[in-house]
């Protein structure tokens, strides 16, 4: 077993998330060998226990990497981890970064200059209308849109960036076997032609609620700015600003109606110090 098959084992093990992987690496910068003596775990890793060492023990009985790594190859997908040259340098910088990305498409996404554009699911055609203008216009002045490939706001900017003939990058909360939601397969594979898919789950892993936070993280720790469309006050796209605003990120949104609700949340982003963009260019003005 080599470092990066060990990473990728790591990752795919149940209870054995990013914050213990990242604390294994820094004891152990070649994971492998604690496939080999378990004890190294024992006496160097505070924050793994006894039934997570069970786990990496019996590592073979969960899950087979020669075949996931098949599959990658039969679909070409690749997998990058933190101990490769190809890993996103923006990503090393933030807390608890994935380390195991599967991506598909264009990996120059990794070297572009990215902008987030984030918002609601349940958008308004007017949030809809907005992300797809803002995603189109910032792909055509040479940016690289990154979004969650979700419904609305998410969809639509991934929409405008696509007809622009530019990049851009969708972080899914799902393995690459089950891409969420499934109306969206059709366009996450011309994301894959004209941009670059991401995910750090393993293949087959399922949508489910806690993933959509972790993938928040990295959607904000790729880019230099995130945008708001249209958020409630309960958005999910408000833990992206939170990761954003954590990992010294410069946080804009699209004013709103103070009688919509889809504008709650962007007009208090605002109001605490967020940057409007009433314009496409508000948003990429001084990036180059």
């Amino acid at each position: 077993m080599n470092s990066k098959d060990a990473l990728i084992i790591l990752n795919a093990l149940f209870g054995i998330g990013p914050v213990k992987i990242n604390e294994i690496l820094k004891h152990c910068p070649d994971p492998s060998v604690i496939f080999k003596n378990q004890d190294i775990l024992k006496k160097k890793v505070k924050s793994i226990y006894k039934k997570d060492i069970l786990t990496i023990r019996d590592w073979q009985k969960s899950f087979d990497v020669e075949k996931e790594k098949d599959i990658c190859l039969k679909k070409g997908i690749d997998i990058v981890t933190v101990l490769d040259g190809q890993y996103p340098d923006s990503l090393r910088k933030i807390i608890n970064a994935p380390p195991v990305l599967y991506v598909k498409g264009k990996k120059e996404c990794f070297e572009s200059i990215s902008v987030a554009i984030v918002g609601a699911r349940r958008a308004s055609s007017y949030g809809r209308s907005i992300a797809y203008k803002t995603g189109y216009d910032t792909a055509a002045a040479g940016f690289n849109v990154v979004s969650g490939l979700a419904r609305g706001v998410d969809l639509s900017a991934h929409e405008g960036a696509l007809a622009a003939g530019g990049l851009t990058t969708a972080v899914i909360g799902s393995g690459f076997l089950n891409i969420y939601p499934g109306e969206n397969v059709k366009i996450a594979e011309k994301i894959c032609e004209k941009g670059l898919l991401i995910s750090e789950f393993k293949l087959d892993e399922k949508p489910c609620a806690g993933n959509f936070p972790r993938r928040n993280r990295i959607i904000s720790g790729l880019s230099k700015r995130i945008l708001v469309v249209e958020a409630s006050v309960k958005s999910g796209s408000l833990i992206t600003v939170n990761y954003a605003l954590e990992q010294g990120k410069d946080v804009y949104a699209v004013p709103g109606r103070i009688d919509s609700p889809f504008s709650k949340g962007v007009n208090k982003l605002i109001r605490d110090g967020a940057f409007p963009v009433l314009d496409s260019s508000d948003l990429v003005y001084g990036l180059v």
